[in-house]
């Protein structure tokens, strides 16, 4: 493993989290996190893994990146407010990652979906990676493990919609 493309995180609110079943887009495992601008060391940190991964590159236009502005529309025109503040950064995996609790311990498999929400806190140990295909020229960060450090509030995508609903009796429309 080529120690100077990974890094370990800094800490950030987990959002779009696809960690036990493929997306739906990309066929991959992922997870998008968002750090706050505040955090110059960590961002700084990533950036600095994109440009040595960038390097067979060159000073190529056009590269796809993966670390983006929050305040920025994304490529289809979108603001979401909960990235406002924060630089975006997405990370997949073809293959299961390794999540682990705050104590180091891996997480039980039916358990994942109620440690890991959108909203909560983790950090991440991500690889830097140029990719040059089809599908265009760039870096990714491929996700290699996930821990969770603390809870947050919960995203809209990690509302339980069972209580937007009451209980209510059922009568049958075949009887007389």
């Amino acid at each position: 493993m080529n120690t100077k493309l990974t890094i370990t995180t800094a800490a950030f609110t987990l959002s779009f989290p696809h960690l036990t079943e493929l997306d739906e887009v990309s066929g991959k495992y992922s997870i998008t996190m968002l750090i706050p601008k505040s955090d110059i060391a960590g961002i700084k940190a990533l950036n600095d893994k994109v440009a040595l991964a960038k390097a067979p590159a060159g000073n190529e236009l056009g590269l796809r990146l993966p670390v983006k502005d929050g305040d920025v529309p994304n490529n289809k025109g979108v603001l979401r407010p909960e990235q406002a503040g924060h630089m975006i950064i997405k990370a997949s995996s073809k293959f299961p990652v390794k999540l682990y609790d705050n104590q180091v311990k891996l997480v039980p498999v039916d358990q994942i979906n109620q440690v890991f929400y959108a909203g909560c806190k983790c950090v991440a140990h991500v690889k830097a990676h140029y990719y040059a295909g089809t599908t265009g020229k760039g870096v990714m960060f491929i996700l290699q493990a996930i821990q969770k450090v603390g809870e947050g509030t919960p995203m809209a995508s990690a509302n339980n919609f069972a209580d937007a609903f009451a209980p209510v009796e059922i009568s049958n429309p075949f009887e007389a």
